[in-house]
């Protein structure tokens, strides 16, 4: 692959950019996160499982998807999954809770919320406020990704 800041603006897009560094640099760590390493190969299956995932919860190309994580593998994984589904990420601090979380989830537009298992419950109140229509997918992340499992619905709205 050519040196990424030599590529012409339209190919600087990271979901084939990790793909090609999965297929050119397979096994050689790509992030270590909590002592645990994550290979380049071993990233992009993760990232585009989670992506084949929210896809079949209809999450489409250019849809707002709030993640509601930690610092943490699952942060870059969904983030990636968001690149690979032509989804953009809506990160949010995980402490907001209550007023601060349900602004957020409203004036973005968001079409869905990826949530670490431990905040859901504060979440699930927040988003059933929502209009339903503007959700397509509620999941729920850690550590469902790092397992290699495809996340689950929380709750419909």
């Amino acid at each position: 692959m050519t040196d990424m800041h030599n590529l012409p603006l339209e190919q600087r897009v990271l979901g084939p950019i990790l793909a090609e560094k999965a297929r050119t640099e397979g096994e050689r760590p790509c992030m270590t996160v909590d002592g645990r390493t994550y290979s380049f190969a071993e990233t992009d299956r993760l990232a585009r499982q989670l992506g084949r995932g929210l896809r079949k919860m209809g999450v489409r190309k250019q849809d707002m998807i709030t993640m509601l994580l930690p610092n943490s593998a699952e942060f870059v994984l969904t983030w990636y999954a968001c690149c690979v589904v032509g989804a953009v990420m809506v990160p949010i601090n995980p402490t907001y809770n209550g007023y601060m979380l349900d602004y957020i989830l409203k004036d973005s537009g968001t079409r869905g919320l990826v949530v670490d298992r431990s905040l859901a419950p504060h979440s699930v109140t927040c988003f059933q406020n929502c209009d339903a229509e503007n959700f397509s997918a509620i999941t729920t992340c850690a550590p469902t990704i790092s397992a290699g499992r495809t996340p689950r619905r929380l709750a419909s709205p």
